[in-house]
């Protein structure tokens, strides 16, 4: 165990002091936002957990990414949706959930964008559907999805902040615990979607 702690601590230094390290954690997030659900969390972690007290600027470059990813997204939805934006809610077989989605954008946009990171429905079908016919104003998408952003990246900054030193010693134990609390949020998540949406 000692040596998985210590292996496990040398790769995350290693990636933290990377200089591409910054520029991939806004370019996953750019794409989450955009046309593939591609989680920014596991880079935003490993690095935040090599470094916690930089936490809120990786948290920043989280934001940032996927704010501008929902801009892009958007712009699918408004200018492509027939060629690229139809094909990406069909890979996700989600054709059935659009005509509910744009329903719950027309009464709840702002409220919409905001939960929409907090489920296991992808953040680019939201973007996109957005776009679709200017279903939501991009002004309102993109104050709703930076607020919902950082609510969601400023809380794992705040935890990782505090945590982050004990989080990287306890990090071998999270590698069993943290897959299965993530189907079970994923499993929440697409219940609350499949009700919604």
């Amino acid at each position: 165990m000692t040596g998985l702690r210590t292996r496990l601590n040398a790769w995350l230094e290693r990636f933290a002091t990377r200089p591409y390290a910054t520029g991939l954690l806004f370019t996953v997030a750019l794409i989450e936002g955009s046309i593939a659900p591609l989680p920014p969390d596991i880079p935003f972690i490993a690095l935040s957990v090599a470094r916690p007290k930089r936490s809120f600027f990786y948290g920043s470059i989280c934001i940032a990414g996927s704010t501008a990813g929902a801009v892009v997204g958007y712009f699918i939805g408004y200018f492509l949706y027939d060629g690229i934006g139809h094909s990406l809610v069909s890979f996700y077989h989600l054709e059935g959930g659009m005509e509910s989605l744009l329903a719950q954008y027309r009464d709840h946009a702002w409220l919409t964008l905001i939960l929409a990171g907090f489920t296991s429905i992808p953040f680019c079908v939201f973007t996109i559907a957005a776009g679709f016919h200017q279903t939501v104003g991009l002004g309102t998408l993109f104050l709703a999805a930076l607020a919902g952003r950082a609510i969601r990246f400023y809380l794992l900054s705040t935890v990782l902040y505090v945590f982050g030193s004990s989080a990287r010693r306890s990090l071998e134990r999270a590698l069993i615990i943290v897959p299965v609390l993530v189907v079970i949020l994923l499993s929440l998540g697409f219940l609350l979607g499949r009700r919604f949406f």
